[in-house]
């Protein structure tokens, strides 16, 4: 068969199509695996509020957000590896606070665990704190306030984080929290928590619970 310039610029078109196709799919693999993922973003306000969850009035602490004020806190439903955002305004007027969230390991982002004086300065009142950081691994968590006694008075709530390979994860659930529960707040009971010895020692007492919450409400 004779070769001609026809044949010859068939060949180099051919080359040049089979040379190109692998940087094409590496082209559209790269921009695949940057896609940002899924982000979840909150904004919360920690405040007080006179309420009767057992029928007996008292100062509780909640979360207010876009929905309005929660007690105990919002639920917070991701997917493992979603990057999680939270920004925490302090409306208490008189106290500091700080969010810790329990079970989530924090890899690379151990200032997020919201332990106050360990990994992050108190969120002092009118302040924010905005946290960021990957849910995992997945589970049945929680997060409550790491500021004094503060979960003892509401601020706490469900933290759930599913598995992304749970061919269950889309079924509706249902979170129960059992809490026992006080008349007086954690401040106004701090005398009876940590009663002292007369030589000047602490110790700490057992002391009865009022009665019992599921899910903020009691009788």
């Amino acid at each position: 068969m004779a070769f001609t310039l026809t044949t010859l610029h068939t060949t180099i078109t051919t080359w040049k199509k089979i040379i190109q196709m692998p940087i094409l799919v590496l082209t559209v693999f790269f921009f695949y695996a940057t896609q940002p993922s899924k982000a979840a973003q909150y904004e919360w306000t920690v405040r007080y509020a006179k309420t009767n969850p057992d029928g007996v009035f008292r100062t509780v602490i909640g979360i207010v957000d876009q929905d309005g004020w929660h007690f105990p806190g919002p639920i917070i439903n991701v997917t493992e590896g979603e990057l999680v955002t939270i920004l925490v305004q302090n409306g208490l007027p008189t106290e500091s606070t700080s969010i810790h969230w329990h079970g989530q390991v924090q890899y690379k982002t151990p200032w997020m665990d919201g332990v106050q004086q360990i990994t992050q300065y108190p969120i002092f009142p009118t302040q924010s704190f905005n946290y960021t950081f990957r849910a995992s691994p997945s589970g049945t968590y929680w997060y409550h306030s790491h500021t004094g006694g503060q979960y003892t008075d509401g601020l706490y709530g469900a933290f759930i984080v599913r598995d992304v390979n749970d061919p269950y994860r889309d079924l509706p659930e249902n979170v129960i929290f059992i809490q026992e529960w006080y008349h007086k707040t954690i401040t106004d009971s701090f005398d009876i928590f940590t009663p002292h010895y007369p030589d000047g020692g602490v110790y700490h007492p057992e002391i009865d619970f009022v009665s019992g919450l599921f899910n903020g409400k009691g009788r």
